[in-house]
């Protein structure tokens, strides 16, 4: 749960990100919320020496901890154990994902409603995917809107509509992605087609549901003319209130290494800014208003 967020949704907001996700895109920033588990990243530059902690809890033994370094043995690890994260006095090895009920969520979210109040903002639920825990999900959104806390779902959109329909009853603004205009494309990318997301797009259209589109810009993957073109083509169909460009980054890298995974793009870099401007110049000439979020 991050607060005092600016991007993700108006106004000053907490967003609280759950564990989960349907798709696997090759960018993705946040790995630590692909798997439902719970999991531990590792920071071997951090451990202190001559401390054991973590050897010392391990219920398989399955952490190394020498001068300078500590290691985990993933294969080893047992689902959802953050025993030695626990007992680490050096966030060397640090917990990510922790079971919540959504009266805790929400006690902790509603910690700030004067900020939303003054600045117009609230609480968002992102991910992952939040669409993995709809029932969780919605009675959060739920207990935010009874007390008149504004409500945003961001979602990649990949899941069943009468899924997304439930919760959408408790959403004052959905933020939806599209990966790639194109399905083909877009399962190389993510791993799954696009015609699921496209249909919802155009659902959430004749809902009435307030939309706001979001399009991660990953240099020589999905910023082509052609895609632009086609992305036109989707938007003008669906309406959206606007676009919002997501420049892609590297600060999700070391997260990779941090799970014992390797990053999939290690030579890719940030797009530059005037390619970022024609982008949102293009979207705007072709009257859908746009704007880069960084």
């Amino acid at each position: 749960m991050q607060r005092y967020r600016l991007d993700d949704g108006p106004g000053t907001r907490t967003t609280i990100f759950l564990k989960g996700c349907s798709l696997r895109c090759c960018w993705c920033a946040n790995p630590e919320t692909q798997a439902v588990y719970p999991e531990v990243m590792v920071y071997p530059e951090r451990h202190l020496e001559g401390c054991s902690a973590c050897v010392d809890v391990c219920p398989v033994g399955g952490i190394s901890a020498e001068t300078g370094t500590v290691e985990l043995d993933r294969e080893s690890c047992l689902p959802g154990c953050q025993a030695c994260a626990s007992a680490c006095p050096s966030d060397a090895l640090v917990a990510v994902g922790t079971d919540i009920t959504a009266q805790e969520a929400f006690e902790i979210g509603s910690r700030d409603s004067p900020f939303y109040r003054e600045s117009g903002g609230g609480v968002t639920v992102s991910g992952g995917e939040p669409l993995l825990q709809p029932e969780f999900t919605a009675e959060l959104l739920q207990r935010f809107q009874s007390v008149g806390i504004h409500t945003v779902l961001d979602t990649n959109g990949f899941g069943e509509w009468d899924v997304l329909e439930g919760l959408l009853v408790h959403t004052d603004l959905l933020l939806l992605d599209i990966k790639h205009p194109d399905s083909s494309a877009h399962r190389a990318l993510t791993g799954e087609g696009n015609e699921r997301i496209l249909d919802n797009l155009q659902r959430v259209k004749e809902l009435g549901t307030p939309l706001i589109v979001r399009y991660p810009v990953i240099p020589g993957l999905n910023d082509s003319d052609e895609a632009m073109e086609a992305l036109v083509g989707i938007l003008r169909r669906v309406a959206p209130l606007s676009v919002e460009l997501l420049p892609y980054h590297r600060l999700g890298a070391a997260k990779y290494a941090a799970l014992g995974r390797e990053y999939g793009l290690p030579e890719l870099r940030p797009p530059d800014s005037d390619a970022l401007r024609l982008m949102a110049e293009c979207l705007m000439k072709a009257g859908v208003p746009a704007r880069v979020v960084r």
